[in-house]
């Protein structure tokens, strides 16, 4: 009764660390299913390049797992509590770094896709944009992966036993993030405009227009995130100043539009989220209740910097939080997260999870 009250996977673990007894009512009930958590924020291990380490914002802890992963490997993405890596040879690979039997899932290389892209067009670091999976693959093998990529950054998919990457065709290109949301992919690309794919059928995927851009203009990123059954556009607004030399960027503000259920093509400017909390960069964007998680600010953005294409000298930099808190939205600093600037590789959001299948 008292492990059933947990809402939070660390007070799970402690819970089990008391007696043996106690040990043994968690194990027992470990694949239960948690509320969304904390998403940790993988950084380099700056002692081993071919590690990474966990960064744990409830208590500001960095975690040193055992957790291999060659420095020839690009995490290029997170999804599920699993990292999404590429490596020189433009393999692809779905790692579970919380699984004690270190899963490993073998995805359609890179030089799988059904169009006619070169080696020398392909880049293990920034050819895929976004990986989101429909469901865990430790709990079911009926799944699929559906991936931004390209320099056009297009859509495509594939599913398990897939040899190659089916693109999706459809008119519009250049999307920015993805969702699995009500049994489809949506996706929004940079105007902001969003459309729905459905897979079901292999060899005819279906694409319809979801909504239009909200009236407010392009923005330099847009997400799109679930948040309380409801579907959020999150559009990221960034300053460049240029010294003559070179130019720099940094996230100013966040607009959060949410579609209205009554009109579905219309966005409602949000000037709240409801006491959640939204996490943003290189992983699927998800949303979990600050109520759950006293430690995370309510009403606020966490962000890493996604923008490869414009690191620059100063690697990774724009990394921090932006608060919604009473309507007025603002970038505050200082933050926990301001020590991990200019980190390579770039720092990513990964969803823990203590589920190890059946």
């Amino acid at each position: 009764m008292i492990s059933n009250k947990f809402a939070c996977m660390n007070d799970f673990v402690r819970f089990g660390a008391v007696a043996v007894s106690w040990r043994s009512v968690t194990v027992e009930d470990r694949n239960r299913k948690f509320p969304r958590q904390v998403s940790f924020l993988m950084i380099p291990n700056i002692h081993k390049k071919a590690r990474r380490c966990f960064y744990n914002l409830c208590n500001k802890v960095v975690y040193n797992p055992v957790m291999d992963v060659p420095s020839e490997k690009y995490c290029v993405s997170s999804t599920h509590g699993w990292l999404v890596s590429v490596d020189l040879d433009f393999k692809v690979e779905l790692m579970n770094p919380f699984s004690f039997v270190k899963e490993k899932i073998e995805l359609p290389p890179l030089t799988s896709f059904d169009q006619h892209e070169t080696t020398e067009e392909l880049s293990p670091d920034g050819y895929m944009k976004r990986t989101v999976l429909s469901a865990n693959p430790t709990w079911t093998s009926n799944y699929a992966a559906m991936i931004i990529y390209g320099v056009q950054n297009k859509l495509a998919f594939s599913k398990p036993g897939d040899k190659q990457w089916t693109t999706v065709a459809h008119e519009h290109k250049c999307f920015n993030d993805l969702i699995y949301y009500k049994d489809e992919f949506y996706a929004v690309d940079g105007e902001g405009m969003v459309v729905a794919c459905d897979i079901k059928d292999h060899s005819q995927p279906k694409v319809r227009k979801v909504a239009l851009p909200p009236p407010d203009g392009p923005y330099r990123k847009n997400y799109i995130v679930e948040s309380l059954g409801e579907l959020l556009q999150v559009r990221r607004v960034l300053e460049f100043d240029f010294d003559g030399c070179c130019s720099t960027y940094n996230t100013i503000a966040f607009k959060v539009f949410k579609l209205d259920q009554c009109d579905p093509i219309k966005w409602m400017e949000m000037k709240t989220i409801c006491g959640q909390t939204l996490f943003l960069g290189d992983n699927a964007s998800n949303s979990l209740s600050s109520s759950d998680f006293p430690q995370c600010k309510p009403n606020s953005i966490y962000f890493t910097d996604d923008a490869r294409n414009l690191y620059g000298m100063m690697g990774p930099h724009d990394i921090g939080v932006f608060c919604l808190e009473d309507g007025c939205g603002q970038i505050v600093e200082p933050n926990p997260l301001i020590d991990f600037k200019g980190l390579m590789p770039p720092p990513i959001w990964v969803e823990p999870t203590l589920e190890h299948g059946p």
